[in-house]
């Protein structure tokens, strides 16, 4: 482990930044009656529905918004492991880092980039570890593409919507009271 933060301002210097994220076990039991008439079954629609009103600020997205805490930290781009530490660091060292972050567009990361700039709270779900969530999700929000991120169950948009919300000034107050 890279006590000195040498990792961590890697991470930093791409625009990697971490957030809380929901655990799956929190979205299993659905509750409530589905607002959006999908042609979903009534306990998925209520899964959906429970899932995207689990906090005020809700992102789905392609792996989670963390670098893996603990003692062997690990890097994942889009739910896929790069390496560990020395592996990025390596790539870090050579340029690959910045290439391999490019080349898989990186919405997830601006999209959480954008919310924590703002000073927003929110979760996050990995549609990832959950197929079900991950291709009913699209026909539940009508949305076809991820990130999506939810204020108040209600679906705000992608990353292109999150972007010109920020350089408009306007995500903060959007996704406020």
């Amino acid at each position: 482990m890279h006590e000195s933060g040498e990792l961590k301002e890697v991470f930093r210097g791409h625009g990697i930044k971490s957030t809380d994220s929901i655990d799956e076990k929190e979205a299993k039991a659905g509750s409530g009656k589905p607002s959006v008439s999908t042609g979903l079954s009534s306990s998925l629609s209520s899964r959906l529905e429970t899932l995207v009103n689990s906090s005020p600020v809700m992102l789905f997205m392609k792996g989670k918004p963390v670098v893996s805490a603990g003692n062997y930290p690990q890097l994942y781009i889009q739910g896929k492991l790069i390496g560990g530490s020395h592996v990025a660091l390596e790539m870090q060292k050579s340029g690959e880092l910045k290439r391999v972050l490019a080349e898989k567009g990186m919405t997830n990361s601006k999209v959480v980039n954008a919310l924590k700039e703002e000073g927003v709270s929110f979760k996050s779900f990995d549609i990832l570890s959950d197929e079900e969530v991950r291709l009913e999700l699209k026909t539940f929000s009508n949305w076809l593409a991820y990130p999506q991120l939810y204020y108040k169950g209600e679906l705000i948009g992608g990353c292109d919507i999150i972007m010109d919300l920020q350089s408009n000034r306007e995500l903060k107050s959007t996704l406020s009271d």
